[in-house]
């Protein structure tokens, strides 16, 4: 990637932006909400003057039209903590002397995957410390293997520091869904400065990662900055062009994208965000990133307090992670959370149950099974992803919700069926209800 065009790129968008009118805004918002998305400069445009209310408003239509009522849930699965990066907010950094290590065993990946399937989840997202190593190939091969061979779990995505071009083929080949890495920060001296040492500090090597990953076979990618590192601005921009650098490339977006906010940490020197964002500027940015991007999965995490992500699905959110846990072993032998372990603090402890049930309650359809992309030239249809929710959906009701969510969810499956025109589904469904 030419970074040098990368970055001027980013600052021509943004000073471009500044003179944009009043009666500009208004008509970009309405050409973003038909779902077409947008290019650098129009996002640039409405990301420093759209109007709030009206990016939300579109980015529901936009949620709804795509995806319908639909939204995935999965966990992450921490099979490591050791790591060699010394990254400024993180509870795993090297220098950490309060961390209690630990690498997993593969016997021990496998109970965190049973416990992680006993709860009905079904999508898990793999993450590790950067820890390089001769063996390391060999090791996520195997992690991969062991918990794709899990009964009930029925995709492993992967977030994993960048790797060779051999190695991304051979964990592809090993099963992999989506490879996701977030750059956390577009901003040259930012990065500089939030990592200054490991191989986490060269950051033309990260920002390639992602294309290194399509081009040795990953057809689904994710990307994500982190929130509160600073100035928001060009950090959301490069992640515009990063993604639209994968689109020139390969044909393709990327199918996922995050927004973390920066949460405290074990012993992490960044005790606060350098540029806090508040919870209203978080849903406007989550709403922009669905218009720009109106075909892929928005992501939103555990790191966010109940109360807001109850009502992110209003901001365009199509995907969540419930009842996590950022720790190895988080699942089979804790009972509660360990900060001495863990990568970062949750604000979200509730269950998996109690997500889906409050999901539930806001006329959601909760899904265990992941979007259908179209990076893999399918179209995105709201259709099938309401049709494969409810098949889903309803086998998580008869095998692991409690019985108020039980409850509460065949209504609801009951309230959707008829308008899916479906006998077939119908009676399917109906039968796994009983």
């Amino acid at each position: 990637m030419d970074l040098t065009l990368f970055h001027s790129q980013i600052e021509l968008a943004l000073e471009e932006a500044q003179a944009t009118t009043s009666p500009e805004i208004d008509e970009l918002t309405a050409q973003a909400g038909a779902g077409g998305g947008l290019d650098l400069r129009q996002a640039a445009k409405l990301l420093l003057k759209g109007k709030t209310n009206s990016l939300i408003e579109q980015a529901i239509k936009i949620k709804e039209k795509n995806f319908g009522q639909r939204v995935a849930l999965f966990a992450p699965l921490y099979f490591t903590n050791i790591c060699k990066n010394n990254c400024l907010y993180c509870g795993f950094r090297f220098d950490n002397k309060k961390l209690v290590r630990r690498q997993l065993t593969l016997p021990e990946i496998r109970k965190e995957a049973k416990a992680l399937a006993r709860t009905g989840h079904r999508i898990v997202l793999l993450i590790c410390g950067e820890n390089p190593h001769d063996s390391r190939k060999d090791y996520l091969s195997e992690v991969i293997k062991t918990v794709r061979s899990t009964p009930g779990i029925a995709r492993v995505n992967l977030e994993v520091a960048p790797l060779s071009a051999d190695e991304y083929a051979h964990l592809k080949e090993a099963g992999a869904g989506t490879y996701i890495l977030f750059q956390e920060t577009y901003h040259p001296q930012t990065y500089k400065t939030m990592h200054p040492s490991g191989a986490k500090a060269n950051f033309e090597n990260r920002i390639n990662a992602p294309l290194k990953a399509v081009e040795a076979g990953f057809t689904e990618v994710g990307l994500g900055i982190l929130l509160g590192l600073r100035n928001y601005h060009y950090d959301f921009l490069g992640l515009v062009a990063h993604a639209r650098e994968i689109k020139e490339r390969f044909g393709f977006y990327p199918s996922s994208f995050s927004l973390p906010r920066l949460k405290p940490a074990l012993d992490a020197p960044l005790k606060t965000p350098p540029a806090p964002i508040s919870d209203l500027e978080f849903q406007r940015l989550a709403a922009l990133l669905r218009l720009v991007f109106p075909e892929a999965e928005i992501i939103l995490t555990t790191r966010e307090a109940p109360p807001l992500r109850d009502t992110m699905m209003r901001s365009g959110v199509s995907m969540f992670s419930a009842g996590s846990r950022t720790h190895p072993g988080g699942y089979s032998e804790e009972a509660d959370h360990a900060p001495n372990k863990e990568q970062f603090s949750l604000d979200d402890v509730r269950s998996l149950d109690e997500i889906v049930g409050k999901l539930v309650d806001s006329g959601e359809l909760p899904s265990f099974q992941e979007a259908v992309t179209p990076s893999l030239a399918r179209p995105v249809s709201a259709l099938n992803y309401q049709k494969n929710a409810l098949l889903s959906f309803s086998e998580y009701l008869t095998g692991h919700a409690s019985a108020l969510t039980c409850k509460k969810g065949t209504a609801l499956i009951r309230q959707i069926l008829p308008k899916m025109n479906d006998e077939l589904l119908s009676g399917e469904i109906i039968r796994k209800l009983g």
